[in-house]
């Protein structure tokens, strides 16, 4: 009979087939050298969030992944949550042990570390000043950004949604939560504009746009991108610009096609972000930072 792996670690979703996780945390595990599994946990539907992560424990999972369209809904069923996952108002991490069970958001803090390794020293004018940030969308993706985005020192940030109103409510949920001084400004006086008033837009309010970041699920089902953003990108598109797409995919995602036909000088996809939130749920759940360039390196190889 074979050994029982000493950490075994899942993540919770919906149609997983894509998932990159296993081959991240699979990694980890060998880069540190710790005997771990980590499995994929198809779930269809589920009424009772507590009782099926105290049968996970009993299964003995020690930390799960939580991603869509769960991670929402597992939030009332756990004990505690960290303050991470109250500002983002999700839970993509679950510490299962040592108790009491505990969420966690780490979307954020994996951005923030994702942009801070691409080097975008160019974009600082000699002031100091990092310019402005877009964000497409108003869901859990672009929480997660405006809070990294703070942190990394953008002001004036511009989300871009269809919906007005679902912007504010996001940039309000998460203003109720923050202590942060910079988060408080930046969703106090974040422009908000929709898909159709980009073509008037006031070039005077981007002037300063430095990086633009998809939150959205533009993209991750088929190439189709609407035509006043692809007319958007070609008027602001420039070397000294950086796109980064949340989704990510084997081959450029079809929005990294559009910002690198209209000229950014840096286009990135999701895959940085992914590695560095799983680094830090990893850390979470056994006490040790994966460096994650055996991650990179296997992810790569996909390609």
């Amino acid at each position: 009979m074979a050994k029982a792996p000493d950490i075994l670690l899942g993540l919770i979703g919906k149609s997983l087939g894509h998932s990159l996780s296993p081959v991240i945390h699979g990694a980890f595990f060998d880069e540190l050298g710790l005997s771990g599994r980590y499995d994929k946990i198809e779930i269809a539907q589920e009424d009772n969030w507590a009782s099926r992560i105290d049968r996970l424990a009993q299964d003995g999972y020690v930390g799960l992944n939580v991603t869509i369209p769960y991670k929402l809904d597992v939030m009332p069923a756990l004990p505690d949550l960290d303050k991470s996952a109250v500002l983002a108002g999700a839970v993509n991490t679950i510490r299962i042990d040592p108790e009491p069970v505990t969420g966690f958001n780490t979307d954020g803090s994996g951005l923030a570390e994702a942009i801070s390794k691409m080097n975008l020293d160019d974009q600082v004018s000699t002031s100091g000043d990092l310019g402005s940030a877009m964000i497409l969308g108003n869901g859990g993706a672009a929480r997660a950004a405006v809070i990294a985005l703070s942190s990394l020192g953008y002001k004036g940030l511009k989300v871009l949604s269809r919906k007005s109103q679902s912007a504010q409510v996001m940039l309000g949920d998460i203003l109720n939560g923050a202590d942060r001084l910079s988060l408080k400004e930046n969703c106090s006086n974040a422009l908000v504009c929709t898909f159709d008033q980009l073509s008037g837009l006031d070039t005077g309010a981007i002037g300063d746009l430095s990086l633009v970041i998809n939150a959205t699920p533009i993209g991750q089902k088929d190439d189709f991108v609407p035509d006043e953003l692809v007319r958007f990108f070609e008027q602001i598109g420039d070397k000294k610009k950086t796109f980064v797409d949340l989704v990510y995919a084997k081959q450029p995602t079809p929005l990294c096609k559009v910002a690198q036909a209209a000229g950014f000088g840096k286009v990135e996809d999701g895959k940085e972000m992914l590695i560095n939130q799983a680094r830090l749920a990893f850390k979470i759940w056994t006490g040790q930072l994966p460096d994650g360039e055996l991650a990179r390196t296997r992810l790569n190889e996909m390609a």
